[in-house]
């Protein structure tokens, strides 16, 4: 199996923190107004050859997964064109996308797992860990192992 080849998909009970947005350079769903303005940014991840990693943040609020449906569509097309430009050669770039589902506790609806191949799930409790965590460890680390590497979150 290719990790690079897949995603990341991390669902976490988490608030959306600006100091986590700040840190890790990630963006919010729900700031942007239009859906062409979220696949102008995934389409400008993908032709740039100075980012690596792209870190969205969604905020699971009702029982409508709609929303969820449509940025996983635009985020699989974007990276199956990248990774399927050619089918001889390899990418210059490694590019990692991660998907942060925040699910707020005690929600009615709460956000369901969905499993899918192009995408490797994780949870984490806290994304505001005293130990910092390396994305790219979670696409290739067994989720068992994650969980005793990074003991360590604030309560």
């Amino acid at each position: 199996k290719n990790s690079k080849k897949e995603m990341l998909l991390i669902l976490t009970c988490d608030l959306e923190h600006n100091s986590f947005q700040c840190k890790w350079n990630s963006k919010r769903i729900s700031d942007y107004v239009k859906v062409s303005h979220l696949e102008k940014d995934v389409t400008n991840f993908f032709e740039s050859s100075k980012m690596d990693v792209l870190i969205l943040q969604y905020q699971h609020k009702t029982n409508d997964l709609t929303q969820f449906f449509q940025i996983k569509c635009i985020l699989e097309s974007a990276h199956s064109l990248y990774w399927n430009k050619s089918n001889n050669e390899t990418p210059a770039n490694e590019k990692l996308v991660v998907l942060i589902v925040h699910n707020v506790m005690g929600q009615k609806d709460p956000f369901p797992i969905i499993f899918s191949q192009k995408w490797k799930l994780a949870f984490v409790d806290s994304l505001t860990s005293r130990s910092s965590i390396d994305l790219k460890d979670l696409t290739m680390s067994d989720q068992t192992a994650m969980i005793y590497q990074y003991p360590s979150f604030e309560q």
